[in-house]
This record gives structure tokens, sequence and C-alpha cells, in this order.
């Protein structure tokens, strides 16, 4: 079954924060803030599938804060591959700074500190996956964080 959040349903002046309680409720407790008030609108759609998820985010310019007394507060561990169809997006964690656009892909650990700017709109696909699911399949998940693919090969 999947879940659909949006902003949407709250008034203009209450999006933002109203946002900020849907990536907490469908990710990790993180600040979230935008430059553009509010005219910003935002969707999460959301399938489970046995312990992972997958998660379409379509969103306005943004910016996401994952802090340490976030992580303090909870931490379910998860990584998350983000898929980037469109838009663009910085992304910083372990000091790598990365920017990303359509048909790039980042890995991030929702136990660490990060962040991520959405300079325009963006539509990301999100696979949310157990720590240890991912470490069952890969030696050492973590070599690959902070390291984007890009969709161009040149890059």
């Amino acid at each position: 079954m999947t879940q659909v959040l949006t902003t949407d349903v709250v008034a203009p002046r209450q999006r933002v924060a109203f946002w900020q309680e849907m990536v907490s409720q469908t990710f990790v407790q993180a600040h979230c803030d935008s430059s553009v008030g509010e005219a910003f609108r935002a969707t999460i759609s959301t399938e489970t599938f046995d312990r992972t998820e997958i998660s379409r985010i379509d969103a306005g310019p943004q910016r996401i804060h994952r802090r340490a007394v976030d992580i303090a507060r909870t931490c379910k561990p998860r990584f998350y591959l983000c898929y980037h169809a469109s838009g663009h997006a910085r992304y910083r964690e372990r000091h790598a700074e990365n920017l990303l656009g359509p048909g790039d892909m980042i890995l991030l650990d929702n136990c660490e500190p990060y962040s991520a700017e959405y300079e325009d709109s963006v539509t990301s696909l999100v696979l949310h996956v157990p720590h240890d699911v991912l470490r069952d399949r890969f030696r050492v998940p973590e070599r690959a964080r902070a390291d984007a693919s890009s969709a161009d090969p040149a890059a």
C-alpha cells in the first residue's frame, strides 16, 4: 500500500513546518527550511516492501540538515540510495560535497550528519535499506558513501 503525504493539505504558511514533519515521519528527524516560504510545495509517496521502502519525492527548493542532535533523538539505522530524476541537489556528508543532477545517485547513512540543498524543484527516488540488509550483501557499504555516481560518463 502506498502512503502519500503532501503539503497541499495545509495552509501555505504551514507548508515548510509540515514538510519537516513529513520528512521526519518518512525518513529521520531533520531540520528543513525553504527560501520560497509560502510558495513551497512537496509530496512524498512511499511504498513498503518487507524491510525496505522506496519513496518518491517531488519538492520545491529547500535545505535539509540531519544534525548530531537529530541523530541523538532517534536513529533507525538505514542507508538511503538517492536517485535524482530531475533538478539539482548539493549533498554534504563526512567532509565531502557532491552536486547531483538528473540521473545521478548518492548513498547516505542516516546515522551520520548530512545536509542536502535543493536549488530548484526536484524529483528523487529514495531506497531505504536497513544497515544490516546492505551489509549482508556488501562488505563495506560505507566506502561508497559520500561519493556521487554520475549519469554523465565523462564526469
